[in-house]
């Protein structure tokens, strides 16, 4: 390779071939993917014919990859001529919205095309500042322009035109971005006036023997060159027209020339200094009066060959050898001693064999060899080896070199590319055409030309301008307040007034009405919008959930045998408990029934419910909310005050609020990918939180996201090495007294880390088991518990540098953890029925507590705020107690729940595939009354003969009280047994009464 001068003289050029062409062809070099751009032919007064087919002088091109065109000009009387240029096309993010309704207020997601970009590979843009995105896309809740664009391709590689048959291009030499000469045979000089598009041979004479070959060549400006062939050096005053010899010893052999400017060069080769018919020396020719004369100096070291020199200066300058003895000279006297710089290549005693050198200044400078690459710091010895393992199989580069912040190394089919002065590296392919790329030249604008062993050119343009798409999401006016007459739940048949304040335009609500407040009659929890349109297509929205909790209705029948009032309750939730009433006292009843009247007053019945739950988004049906996303379940959610709360879920999504829920800021978590599973989340105050997933890599590994801003950015953080097979479970994080707050993560084969550096790195703890871990808890830094699998428990008092194991054997399946104080814990167990458990003895023993006796449900997560206020989730309810866990009541939210967080007895949340929020239940919701009449209660009579203390003896299935009339019908015996003391409320005998235990009548 031939390094370059950036000389920029004026020049004029003659074209004395035949073939030079006489027209060219102007248009852009690089455009985006997708754009448009025009190219012009020049100079064409014949016919004219374009690579596309068109005939027209100018032709508009929009192509999807790079493309080399070619025009064809024929004139009257000549052969047809033709020019060629490559366009090369940078890549185009598209960039696409999830909604029409590109309003601030509308989270519209903006999506790129991920298969070939994501988060690491595009630039993000919020009106031309940088924003943070996840997984190739961006949740836009604020107006501006938005934009992505590539942000890895520092350039592209474009296809140049094929050459004639049997030109090979051995080595170049470029004063400016268009003017370059070219070795493109043994004895054939070629030259482009316009960066290597189009070449034209332009040499008469070289005045070379028959056998000679040209190796190198450089030019100091337009005019003057030197080439050299075995051991003769040439030189043009001409631009190439004519050469002639300036030096000249068939016994030597000259590899490499290198000019400083038109008077000062070397050449370095190397002769037979032995005898044994090989060259085995190395010498350097010098001239300070550009070729007309040439001092020689041989470099007094056996084995020793440069093949390649470059001077910074007329004293210093170095040279490398890559045969016998490989390694790196530096000389401070223009070449006339040199000094060895080879120890600090030497791998394990084999020596290197070097390629190239460049040098940007006499303390910057590089050298690569066979899978290998190193940088001098300082000018002097100390050299610093960089074997990093991309270099380890790169078996042939050729080029190095270092320009606009940018390091290049060349092998045959890839370039590799560092911006950060050889710290870390990239790859850019340049496979255009086929074949292996052996010489390049580096212009000073950053171009690269390249050429292949079959003589096919490609060339490097670097990136010039950006290619981006944009949307542009356009301000909403500020969100109206809605304020309710009413916080609680309403009964099925109250109403509600709604009054929205707040918006300076048109106000309009979901029901229809425009008017400022609004009195609606929900029959079932649903939820209300009002919406201030603004003047630009856009409209801000506010949501008003409202929970109704249903008056049961009280159906009655009568039928036989019994003939007596039965009363049914409907219009109930599934699994609802019942609360019974009769003349206002409560009865030991609470299924819905039927429910057989043995006396005469008045029944009422209502539900028995903790609270309800209220939607904070628009439903789309009056009956309950309905799914907002079903294919992307929200996974945890966390409030750390009554304000503030986070959420995180499927596809990467990640929710906040400051105002309770009233309002949600979505965006996108920036993990590894969307196959990102497993969420939990754990946040110690309204900023510092860490979510915790495992990534599906063909293997899984887990990885944490970390944040000290409330979500607005994160950090990322490896808990194992992709493909590792870790599946992490759970993550928990406390504050410390001082320093970073402690967190630690189990996961799925029994694995617990640690992070004192607040989830920045992750450290191994020793649990002792492979059981699968899915749950912890800890009080402080030193006190915590773990719960897995097969009644699997672990206990520290250390922070985690010991755990104590336990087995719980009647804890299937830790769930759900959570401890008071050291003492007092709770803990559900996973597909257990009714399995919540209790602890008062830090865990060594714990006792079932039962939360719903008439159904089989199943517990997912417990959580106390105290000793007597807790709540316990399943699939359809939330179960709370405020004694302790002695007794529980129900709410329902019919969502799939995955998570629910309270914080207080009043403030809770659920998610599951959509968002609720807690609200207490009302004194009651009566049914209306149901008065039972006396006559309306018909006696007890007998069906058969039997015993007075079987039910199937009597008409309604029941054995007589104190409130019962019975009748003993004719041929019917009934029997009082033994120490039996039966009671009626009267006595009708028509059949026979054996007495042998007593009998009370008429009495209460």
């Amino acid at each position: 390779m031939k390094h370059l001068l950036s000389i920029l003289l004026t020049f004029f050029t003659t074209y004395l071939s035949v073939n030079a062409q006489s027209f060219t062809i102007e248009g852009p070099e690089t455009i985006c993917k997708g754009t448009p751009a025009t190219l012009t032919v020049t100079g064409c007064a014949g016919a004219l014919q374009w690579s596309t087919g068109e005939t027209t002088v100018s032709i508009t091109i929009r192509p999807t990859a790079s493309t080399l065109y070619s025009a064809t000009c024929t004139e009257a009387g000549s052969n047809p001529t033709q020019v060629t240029h490559s366009v090369g096309v940078f890549p185009t993010p598209t960039l696409t919205a999830s909604t029409p309704n590109l309003c601030s207020n509308e989270n519209v997601v903006l999506s790129t095309n991920t298969t070939e970009y994501t988060h690491n590979t595009v630039l993000w843009k919020r009106d031309g500042q940088p924003i943070v995105s996840g997984g190739g896309a961006y949740v836009a809740n604020e107006a501006g322009r938005y934009t992505v664009e590539d942000n890895i391709t520092p350039g592209i590689w474009v296809p140049y035109p094929a050459v004639p048959t049997g030109t090979l291009y051995r080595t170049f030499s470029f004063i400016d971005e268009n003017n370059g000469w070219a070795i493109a045979g043994r004895q054939k000089i070629v030259r482009t006036d316009d960066g290597g598009q189009n070449w034209t041979e332009y040499t008469t004479a070289l005045n070379l023997a028959t056998g000679d070959s040209l190796v190198d060549m450089t030019f100091a400006d337009a005019s003057m060159g030197w080439a050299c062939a075995g051991g003769k050096i040439i030189k043009t005053s001409d631009g190439g027209a004519t050469w002639s010899i300036q030096y000249a010893d068939n016994g030597l052999r000259i590899y490499d020339l290198f000019f400083l400017d038109n008077q000062q060069g070397w050449a370095v080769g190397g002769f037979d200094a032995e005898g044994y018919g090989y060259f085995d020396r190395s010498a350097i020719l010098k001239t300070t009066d550009g070729g007309t004369t040439w001092q020689r100096t041989n470099f007094q070291r056996n084995h020793v060959v440069f093949s390649k020199t470059q001077f910074v200066s007329a004293t210093v300058g170095w040279a490398i050898s890559n045969s016998f003895n490989g390694g790196i000279y530096k000389t401070t006297d223009g070449g006339i001693s040199w000094i060895s710089q080879t120890p600090w290549f030497s791998q394990s005693g084999t020596s290197v064999s070097l390629t190239d050198l460049y040098f940007q200044d006499t303390n910057n400078g590089w050298v690569i060899g066979t899978q290998y690459l190193a940088k001098i710091s300082n000018g002097m010895m100390a050299w610093s080896t960089m074997n990093y393992s991309m270099f380890e199989y790169v078996g042939a580069p050729f080029a190095v070199h270092a320009a606009n912040d940018i390091v290049w190394v060349l092998e045959s089919n890839i370039a590799y590319y560092s911006v950060d002065g050889g710290m870390s590296w990239n790859r850019s392919y340049h496979g255009y055409p086929n074949g292996s790329y052996i010489t390049a030249a580096f212009l000073s604008s950053g171009k690269i030309l390249m050429a292949s062993k079959i003589g096919t050119l490609t060339k490097y343009l670097p990136k010039t301008q950006s290619c981006f798409s944009s949307v542009t999401i356009l301000p909403t006016l500020s969100i109206p307040k809605i304020t309710p007459s009413i916080t609680a739940a309403l009964c099925e048949g109250e109403s509600i007034t709604l009054t929205a304040s707040g918006c300076s335009s048109t106000l309009s609500w979901s029901t229809g009405a425009t008017e400022a407040a609004i009195s609606v009659t929900p029959t079932a929890t649903t939820s209300y919008t009002a919406y201030c349109e603004g003047g630009n297509g856009c409209h801000s929205t506010a949501y008003q959930g409202v929970a109704v909790i249903p008056r049961v209705k009280l159906d009655t029948a009568s039928a036989a045998p019994c003939y007596r009032p039965e009363l049914t309750a409907t219009q109930v939730w599934a699994n609802m408990d019942v609360r019974w009433k009769k003349n206002g006292q409560l009865l030991d009843y609470r299924d819905i029934g039927p429910y057989v009247s043995r006396s005469e007053g008045t029944y009422t019945a209502e539900a028995e419910v903790a609270g309800a739950w209220q939607p904070q988004a628009p439903t789309r049906s009056s009956t309950y909310q309905e799914p907002k996303y079903p294919n992307n379940y929200l996974q945890e959610v966390q409030f750390v005050n009554d304000s503030t709360g986070f959420i995180v879920g499927a596809g990467n999504q990640f929710l906040r609020t400051t105002d309770g829920g009233k309002n949600w800021i979505a965006s996108k978590i920036p993990a590894s990918g969307d196959r990102y599973y497993s969420y939990r989340m754990s946040f110690i105050d309204a900023m510092q939180g860490w979510i915790i997933g495992s990534y599906n890599d063909m293997e899984w590994y887990g990885e944490v996201l970390y944040t000290s801003d409330g979500g607005i950015n994160w950090g990322k953080s490896n808990l194992g090495a992709p493909g590792s097979g870790i599946f992490f479970e759970d993550v928990f994080f406390v504050k410390t007294l001082v320093g970073y707050p402690a967190g630690w993560a189990v996961s799925y084969e029994g694995q617990i880390v640690n992070s004192i550096d607040g989830g920045y790195s992750w450290s191994p703890q020793t649990s002792n088991t492979s059981a699968r871990l899915k749950t912890l808890f800890f009080l402080d830094h030193h006190t915590g518990w773990v719960g897995g699998a097969n009644g699997t428990l672990l206990t520290t008092v250390d922070g985690g540098g010991t755990w104590v194991h336990r087995t719980i054997a009647n804890v299937p399946n830790f769930q759900s953890l959570q401890f008071l104080d050291a003492s007092k814990g709770w803990a559900v167990s996973e597909n257990t029925s009714n399995g919540l458990y209790h602890t008062r003895d830090g865990g060594t023993t714990w006792n079932q507590v039962p939360v719903d006796t008439s159904h089989e449900i199943y517990l997912k997560k417990v959580q106390f705020l105290n000793d007597s206020v807790g709540f316990v989730q399943s699939d359809r309810f939330i179960h709370a107690t405020t004694d302790g866990g002695a007794t529980w009541k129900k709410s329902y939210h019919h969502l799939n729940a995955e998570g629910m967080s309270f914080t207080d007895a009043t403030h809770g949340w659920v998610i599951g595939n959509s968002i609720m929020t807690y609200v207490p239940a009302p004194s009651a919701c009566m049914s209306d009354p149901v008065t039972i009449l006396p006559q309306s209660i018909v006696p007890l009579t007998t069906l058969a003969s039997g015993s007075w203390d079987m039910p199937d003896v009597w008409s309604c299935g029941q054995v007589p009280t104190a409130l019962d009339a019975v009748r003993i019908n004719a041929g019917h015996t009934i029997t009082l047994p033994v120490d039996y003391a039966g009671k009626a409320k009267s006595m009708e005998l028509g059949g026979n009464l054996v007495q042998q235990g007593s009998l009370q009548v008429g009495q209460q």
